[in-house]
């Protein structure tokens, strides 16, 4: 066993605490992507980001405060469904980036 990780010496007060992640569980697990497609499908044309924030926010009933911390997670959905899973694509960058179904 090499010795690189641990130092017999050390003083375990000079050791940073891990902040602890918390998890904010807005949606069961799935549910934030089926809202995505579904935000798209009801739409039938390209979105920005910020309106199918909004679209998701009117359908599941959420004040307009819940708009600003979930965008985040909708854009990473969108990534991952266009990336990884190839359901929605996308067209243009940043701010006027739009989303649509795949073909």
């Amino acid at each position: 066993m090499s010795d690189a990780y641990f130092d017999p010496n050390g003083n375990p007060k000079e050791i940073t605490a891990k902040r602890p992640y918390k998890r904010v569980k807005l949606f069961a697990s799935g549910k934030l992507g089926r809202l995505v497609l579904d935000a798209l499908r009801r739409r039938g044309q390209p979105m920005t980001t910020r309106e199918i924030v909004a679209s998701i926010v009117e359908k599941v009933g959420y004040g307009p405060d819940a708009a600003k911390g979930m965008s985040h997670r909708v854009r990473a959905n969108l990534l991952y469904q266009s990336k990884i899973i190839g359901r929605v694509t996308k067209t243009g960058e940043r701010e006027t980036a739009k989303w649509s179904l795949a073909p």
